[in-house]
């Protein structure tokens, strides 16, 4: 039996508690990926933050 490629839990926002007897999602399966749909995005992290701009290199943190 030859499985999906790729297959992936979508989860809505459920109230926090502390043990939910169910989560609000649905499965779904895709025979390829990554999916057709998928674009490509540049995250940048910053202090606590992600971003999509990129800091500039006075707040950038070098070791």
């Amino acid at each position: 039996m030859r499985e999906p490629a790729f297959t992936f839990s979508r989860r809505e926002y459920t109230e926090p508690e502390a043990f939910p007897a169910m989560m609000n999602s649905e499965w779904f399966s895709a025979d390829v990926f990554p999916l057709e749909s998928t674009q490509p995005h540049t995250l940048y992290l910053g202090d606590k933050t992600l971003s999509t701009q990129l800091a500039d290199a006075s707040s950038s943190d070098h070791i």
